[in-house]
């Protein structure tokens, strides 16, 4: 063996936490029991340390990060100013520059066991600097994490100017994923329209989906809804996430009750980000 992992305490997947050596030979793992005896070149005593498989960040906006300071703050607190000055803030950035802050960000998250990063990237941006970025980045750092990029429009798609023509450049570019924000959307029914446009594009494609849902204090945004059916409808199951959906804590019981059946018989993944969530708005 080429290394041999001792007294580590093993989470993996489902399973129960167990106390197990590791034997590592090559690049793979090839025995996970109980006090290995083979020789090896290097041995690490754990110690009782928990030994896991990467960890996944599910939901980032890379082309965002640390970038506090850069623009005027939020005065009121609320995600709408936060996206007005978001939009101020786009045109000023290189692709560098956001490179740079992004990778930062990176090499933080993998040094705390991260391996596979789904980031968001905006491309309501005609010039697609946040696409660009980070697409050069996930090729640049593929030998240290997975990287995933998901199309999201900020501002919308249908409601938005050029924005269908921007979603689809940023697929044609490589991205990974195809995202939405329907409850930006001005009306239902471009909310709806938005919808249908995601799930075609990514059945089209072959891609995934993961869509900022229902990001609101209102009861009345209810596009989990939509997405649910079209997730049922269409046999996606897991490759399809709707992140956020915290108009559901707005929701009558009785129609939350019903939607977390459907929920869970579309098999659709919900990511919910409770440190942005827990400081926005009324939450």
């Amino acid at each position: 063996m080429d290394i041999i992992l001792k007294n580590a305490n093993v989470a993996h997947r489902d399973e129960p936490v167990r106390n197990a050596d590791i034997a590592i030979k090559g690049d793979t793992i090839v025995a996970v029991e109980a006090s290995i005896e083979a020789e090896a070149g290097q041995v690490i005593e754990c110690g009782g340390r928990l030994v896991s498989g990467s960890l996944i960040d599910s939901h980032v906006h890379l082309d965002a990060v640390l970038a506090a300071g850069l623009e005027r703050d939020n005065q009121s607190g609320t995600l709408h100013e936060g996206i007005e000055i978001w939009t101020d803030f786009k045109g000023k950035r290189t692709i560098e520059a956001i490179k740079q802050r992004a990778r930062r960000a990176i090499d933080w998250e993998v040094a705390q066991g991260a391996g596979f990063i789904r980031s968001h990237a905006d491309v309501c941006d005609d010039a697609q600097l946040s696409t660009q970025a980070l697409l050069e980045l996930r090729d640049e750092m593929r030998d240290r994490v997975d990287i995933q990029i998901v199309a999201f429009p900020q501002v919308g798609i249908k409601s938005f100017p050029g924005g269908e023509k921007q979603m689809r450049d940023a697929l044609d570019m490589g991205a990974d994923v195809v995202g939405g924000i329907p409850h930006n959307e001005v009306t239902r029914e471009a909310g709806v329209d938005s919808v249908m446009f995601i799930f075609d594009e990514a059945e089209k494609r072959g891609l995934k989906i993961d869509v900022h849902c229902d990001e609101v204090d209102d009861s009345h945004a209810r596009f989990l809804e939509v997405m649910v059916e079209q997730t049922f409808k269409r046999g996606m199951g897991a490759q399809v996430t709707a992140s956020h959906c915290v108009a559901m804590h707005s929701y009558n019981n009785a129609y939350a009750y019903r939607l977390m059946g459907w929920i869970e018989r579309s098999k659709l993944n919900v990511t919910a980000n409770p440190f942005d969530n827990i400081i926005l708005q009324a939450r």
